[in-house]
């Protein structure tokens, strides 16, 4: 059980579960769509483009050791959403130019918009206390204070969908009243509302979009993950089988 955990493969902990200890594996309601039930998604547009009804940009990007991932989402009246680009920076995070790369990326925005804002996954940090005492994202987020957020999931249910609280704190071990905000996002609640999305039919308010050149392996990715029960109920999000 605990090697197919350290897998992360949905298949893999359903046979151990159920070989070493009974029924106890399930699949909660928040199912994942299938990859081509979000290739239905897609809409007459393209990539780049900025269809009618997007009033903010917002991009969000995953940190990860030598890359970053990032998407821009165009957002309209009750969250109906488009993505309008995404793509990967190449490059160590622990060094400086990829940040920089990424400063040039959110600055320029998309077809003369502007974003409107900027979330980072501050779930890794480059290099580690050890090697690089200087948090690269916090770092970066203080370099944009009207425009990054830093964020980070919740691997446990939370009181609320997003908690925003201060990280840095006075001499005196309070908060910071000007200091930078971490945003802690409920996992479960947003990735079982993006498939809901994703099953909204087009053309109903809050409706989920793509371009119609987005590629399959971006429609796999989107559905890459399964929401599990476990025997204790606690709920864990498992990498499917491709």
């Amino acid at each position: 059980y605990l090697d197919a955990v350290r897998e992360a493969s949905a298949e893999k902990i359903q046979v151990a579960l159920n070989a070493g200890f009974g029924e106890l594996f399930s699949i909660g309601g928040g199912d994942a769509p299938s990859w081509n039930e979000v290739s239905e998604c897609k809409s007459e547009y393209k990539l780049g483009e900025i269809p009618q009804g997007v009033r903010l940009l917002i991009a969000s990007c995953d940190i990860q050791k030598n890359r970053i991932y990032y998407i821009v989402r165009g957002w309209g009246e009750r969250a109906t959403s488009w993505l309008i680009t995404c793509g990967t920076l190449y490059g160590e995070t622990v060094e400086e130019g990829i940040w920089t790369d990424l400063a040039d990326l959110i600055q320029e925005g998309v077809c003369g918009k502007r974003l409107s804002l900027v979330l980072i996954d501050g779930g890794y940090r480059p290099g580690g206390v050890d090697e690089l005492p200087l948090n690269r994202v916090y770092d970066f987020a203080r370099q944009y204070p009207r425009l990054v957020r830093v964020t980070k999931g919740s691997s446990t249910l939370m009181r609320a969908p997003l908690v925003a609280s201060n990280i840095e704190v006075t001499q005196k071990g309070t908060a910071a009243k000007a200091g930078l905000k971490l945003l802690r996002l409920d996992t479960d609640f947003f990735k079982s509302w993006l498939f809901e999305r994703i099953r909204r039919p087009q053309g109903q308010p809050g409706a989920w979009y793509l371009p119609h050149d987005v590629s399959e392996d971006y429609c796999r990715q989107v559905v890459s993950e399964a929401r599990v029960r476990l025997a204790s109920g606690r709920i864990k999000w498992v990498r499917r089988s491709r």
